[in-house]
């Protein structure tokens, strides 16, 4: 099954629609909406594009700190050499 052009195109528009109204949401209901991210952060299936972009949106819109942040028990921070 080929996708055309416009399909993928309305495809991307909605997860980028999708991934401000989360960005949005969170401003309210912010442990909510990282619950529902974080249930796509399965090692080691990748997760989508969408939610590495809403992550990052989120975290530019709140300043989340990395040190409030919690990691499943199997997952180590990669430590910066800065």
């Amino acid at each position: 099954m080929t996708v055309s052009a416009e399909s993928w195109e309305a495809t991307n528009e909605v997860k980028v629609a999708a991934s401000n109204t989360l960005v949005t949401l969170a401003s309210c209901y912010f442990d909510h909406v990282m619950y529902e991210l974080r249930c796509h952060l399965k090692p080691p299936k990748l997760p989508e594009e969408f939610i590495l972009v809403t992550l990052g949106n989120l975290s530019s819109a709140y300043g989340i700190d990395r040190g409030l942040l919690s990691l499943p028990k199997n997952v180590a921070a990669k430590q910066s050499s800065a």
